[in-house]
């Protein structure tokens, strides 16, 4: 899944969901993950979807956010 990185190492710096270590040893990362989609062919209000998930790089954790 490319919001979870598709491969890519979180402290990449072209990852979406970053997880770095900081010089005092403390770490730093994202928290949350929005993703959204949009068509804009599609009939009014169906063409938007909103996922959310508060466990960035588990691809299980999102969840549909209905509106």
């Amino acid at each position: 899944m490319l919001a979870t990185g598709d491969g890519l190492a979180t402290g990449d710096p072209r990852a979406l969901i970053v997880r770095h270590e900081l010089p005092d040893g403390r770490v730093w990362g994202s928290s949350s993950v929005t993703l959204v989609g949009l068509a804009p062919e599609a009939p009014e209000g169906a063409g938007v979807r909103y996922d959310f998930t508060a466990r960035p790089g588990d691809p299980r954790g999102f969840y549909r956010v209905l509106g």
